[in-house]
């Protein structure tokens, strides 16, 4: 998975990297599945989180910005990748980042990628994601 991982944010392509996130939880026996815990929004955050800091990714989680909070940060070789999970819409995640102007702290990077992750908990899975560049970029 780490190798997937690597391959995608060296190519600037999420999908290995979403399929990764997916795998990893998939890989997560059900029967740690009988609280009320994986229906959170936080669960999830933690899994992607604790799998990206495996990979020996640099990734912040609940980072600071002028107004709000981004779930995950992800950097490499200078490219920026702002992640939302959301319970919900892949679309209100992403507006949330736009919104809020968590990928503005970044507009120096090389590539800034803006990602919506959308949480299904009856399938404890991510369903979809979507990626925007902050404006002004191309891949």
């Amino acid at each position: 998975m780490r190798r997937d991982i690597i391959m995608g944010l060296r190519e600037r392509d999420f999908k290995p990297v979403f399929k990764a996130m997916n795998r990893t939880l998939a890989n997560i026996p059900g029967k740690l599945y009988d609280n009320e815990y994986p229906k959170k929004e936080a669960y999830y955050h933690t899994v992607l989180l604790t799998l990206l800091w495996a990979c020996e990714l640099h990734v912040h989680a609940e980072e600071w910005t002028s107004r709000g909070i981004s779930d995950l940060v992800l950097e490499y070789h200078g490219d920026v990748y702002v992640i939302e999970l959301k319970i919900g819409s892949v679309k209100t995640a992403l507006q949330q980042i736009k919104d809020r102007g968590y990928a503005e702290k970044y507009a120096a990077a090389p590539y800034l990628a803006m990602i919506g992750i959308e949480i299904n908990t009856e399938k404890r899975n991510l369903k979809e994601y979507c990626l925007e560049l902050a404006i002004g970029r191309q891949e």
